[in-house]
Order: C-alpha cells, then sequence, then structure tokens
C-alpha cells in the first residue's frame, strides 16, 4: 500500500483503538456472541495499525514494537486492568518500552559476559563447584 494510505490506516486504527468500548466483563470468556464482538472491536483495529506500521519507510515503527514486543507483552495486563482502555493501552506501550530499554537490552548485553563467566568455571551453569 501507499504511504499515505499506510499513515492514515495507522492513524484510524489508533483513534479506534483508543475509543473502543470496554469488553473485558465475564461474557468474553464464556465463548458466546460477544468473543466476535470483541473480534471485530479490537482485532479490525489493531490490523489496520499493523497494516499501516508495516508500509512506513525505513519499517521502523514496525521494527521497534518488534524488539520490545516481549516486554510490552509481559507488562500489559497491569496498566489494563488498572485504568480504562485509552489510558491503559498506551500506558502499558510505553512502559513496554521503559522495561525493554532499561532492563531487556542490558540483559542481553550482559549476556555474552555471563557466558564467559560460566566457560570459564566448568559446573558453574549447572550448579556445581
Amino acid at each position: 500500500i501507499s504511504q499515505p494510505l499506510g499513515a492514515w490506516l495507522l492513524i484510524a486504527g489508533t483513534v479506534a483503538l483508543v475509543l473502543a468500548p470496554d469488553m473485558s466483563d465475564g461474557a468474553i470468556a464464556t465463548g458466546d456472541h460477544l468473543t466476535y464482538l470483541r473480534a471485530l472491536v479490537w482485532g479490525v483495529p489493531c490490523a489496520m495499525i499493523v497494516w499501516g506500521a508495516s508500509s512506513s519507510p525505513g519499517k521502523w515503527p514496525v521494527q521497534k514494537v518488534g524488539d520490545a514486543s516481549y516486554s510490552i507483552y509481559l507488562v500489559h495486563m497491569g496498566p489494563a486492568i488498572i485504568f480504562p482502555a485509552w489510558i491503559g493501552v498506551p500506558l502499558a506501550i510505553i512502559v513496554g518500552f521503559a522495561v525493554h530499554y532499561w532492563i531487556e537490552k542490558r540483559i542481553i548485553a550482559a549476556k555474552p559476559r555471563l557466558r564467559r563467566i560460566a566457560d570459564a568455571k566448568p559446573g558453574f551453569a549447572a550448579g556445581g563447584q
């Protein structure tokens, strides 16, 4: 798709997601008709965001979100439960990026050094002496 269309999809999907109604009541977990409504109300805007972001020049939004996706996944439930969606979703993304940059990247950067320490001490990684 063209970059202008991608930008509009990204903006429209974000607005639709922020304005989407809270559909977290127990009826969704039972598998009735609200499950399909939830897929439309939340799934379509999310698809628009992904499709729009993937058309951006350089693909940097997709790459950055992909890099931080595990951290976003780990922290998203806190803000999602505590705050309404229009605050909780952006807050979860911001907190997820913070965790990615301040914690996850440091752990990944330290991995080779920790591997050298473990290799220098036989049995260290296995809990030996």
